[in-house]
């Protein structure tokens, strides 16, 4: 997927609609590690400009304010209820 943002030709809004996702905290927490740490972090990619995350799970939305923080690397993660919200987000910040 990192390889999908450097097509872009200016950067745009990751949309991350996880609501039908079953997983653990730390399941999630791993995942998440994953995509902003090492050689090619997709939530560190230049052409993201933002993140927004759709979830109804406590667990993801307390993993979104957890990367808000310096130990996770200050990831910021807006985190919507439904995906016409997040579109709807989207679509007035840019």
């Amino acid at each position: 997927m990192y390889s999908l943002f450097n097509s872009v030709s200016e950067p745009v809004v990751l949309i991350l609609d996880v609501t039908q996702a079953e997983v653990e905290l730390d399941e999630i927490m791993r995942g998440a590690s994953s995509v902003y740490r090492g050689d090619s972090p997709l939530f560190r990619h230049p052409n993201v400009r933002q993140i927004l995350q759709v979830s109804n799970n406590p667990a993801f939305e307390m993993a979104a304010r957890g990367l808000d923080s310096e130990v996770f690397g200050d990831v910021k993660i807006e985190v919507f209820h439904t995906l016409k919200e997040a579109l709807n987000y989207a679509r007035a910040s840019s």
